[in-house]
């Protein structure tokens, strides 16, 4: 019996007369849950659906929808003792209005608080006590790594996600502080070998800027705010990221030089990378780098009023009037970009209301774009496996 498919206005089709060129052209387009009901049609589209190369195209074009709220999700866990729980939870970002939701990791060794180590193409990097583990929050998978004793999360002074797409590998990133020598050494792990490799901090003509900070990845590379070892003439500061195909570490500059600012906030808005910093008194400003990797394409996005010490830029809402973003890593506020307001984003758990002004609610936050799948870690040989199934 063929099977069809219903639209939202309950006119059905048959997978036969839906071409599959115009099925190639349709279905990269919607969303995660659109997707999975999508496979049940025919083992073609099922395994058309799960090919990585589907997978970073049906990514690419989600991602490029940047008002689109929706398809933006805001994760964050809670401090251990918070009134809260642990989590973690996910906020819906589409209006802001406080709606809160628990999504269960699964079978973990430890109860240890979570830690959010970084996030790439709908893919969160956690660690929670001894366990370290890759996850997609919107299928609910995950695969735990094994790690040298030296990556705890209260050693880990950076960290980040990336995707190689050359050879289809995600790799973890660390910056681990050395106590007895008193720097910070670079370990990244690749997940399609399964192996660990390092670089001694000293080697690296940058510094560390935070203590604790989560890299903004965009374009498969995260980023971090770093000093340069070697004074110039303008700012110290400036944006690194890590190159996963050379596996190095590069440089861009900054839209502006500050010599007066050192509190920069690395995020990403609509796919691009962003940065935010206060640029005068009860001021502050954030750029988008609308082509990644040309610095000429710095653009200022916004200036805002705001006392707040540092402000990281999450994700739009509201359809993109207005700019999630986190405070000092203990609350949220919505930022109006049409009359230029501050909102105090509340949080409803258990259908307990909760504000965020409390110090005791302390928590991580983390952003991602519902992922179609789960990509193979390591999926060269997944791909193949695919490909066999489909002919």
């Amino acid at each position: 019996m063929e099977k069809c498919i219903e639209n939202e206005k309950g006119h059905r089709y048959s997978e036969s007369s839906i071409p599959l060129d115009i099925a190639l052209d349709i279905l990269p387009r919607l969303s995660y849950k659109s997707l999975q009901r999508f496979k049940s049609v025919s083992r073609e589209w099922s395994c058309l659906i799960s090919t990585p190369q589907f997978l970073r195209k049906n990514y690419l074009l989600t991602t490029n929808a940047s008002k689109d709220s929706s398809l933006w999700k805001c994760m964050y866990v809670a401090s251990r003792g918070s009134a809260l729980g642990s989590g973690p939870f996910v906020l819906e970002t589409s209006d802001c209005n406080g709606s809160t939701r628990e999504v269960r990791v699964g079978r973990l060794t430890s109860t240890s608080e979570f830690n959010f180590l970084g996030s790439c193409n709908g893919l969160l990097l956690l660690s929670r006590g001894r366990d370290l583990f890759i996850w997609n929050p919107s299928s609910g998978k995950k695969k735990l790594v094994s790690r040298p004793r030296s990556v705890q999360a209260r050693h880990i002074g950076m960290s980040g996600l990336a995707y190689d797409s050359s050879s289809e590998d995600y790799k973890a990133v660390f910056g681990v502080w050395c106590h007895l020598s008193g720097r910070i050494n670079i370990l990244f792990y690749s997940f399609r070998t399964n192996t660990w490799k390092s670089i001694d901090g000293k080697d690296l003509p940058f510094l560390c800027y935070n203590i604790r900070e989560q890299g903004a990845t965009v374009n498969g590379a995260p980023h971090w705010t770093f000093f340069r070892k070697e004074s110039t003439k303008g700012s110290n500061s400036t944006i690194v990221y890590f190159d996963p195909a050379e596996e190095k570490f590069k440089e861009l500059l900054f839209p502006v030089e500050r010599k007066d600012v050192c509190m920069f906030a690395l995020g990403t808005l609509g796919g691009c990378l962003s940065v935010t910093y206060p640029s005068r008194a009860g001021l502050i400003e954030t750029w988008v780098m609308r082509e990644y990797g040309k610095e000429e394409s710095w653009t200022k996005l916004f200036v805002l009023p705001s006392f707040h010490r540092y402000l990281r830029p999450l994700c739009f809402t509201k359809k993109g009037e207005a700019v999630l973003m986190g405070v000092e890593n203990n609350r949220l506020v919505l930022c109006n970009l049409r009359d230029r307001s501050e909102t105090h984003v509340s949080y409803v758990v258990n259908k307990n209301l909760y504000y965020r002004k409390p110090k005791n609610l302390g928590v991580e936050l983390v952003t991602y774009v519902e992922s179609s799948d789960f990509p193979a870690l390591g999926s060269t040989e997944r791909s193949k496996r695919v490909q066999l199934l489909c002919e």
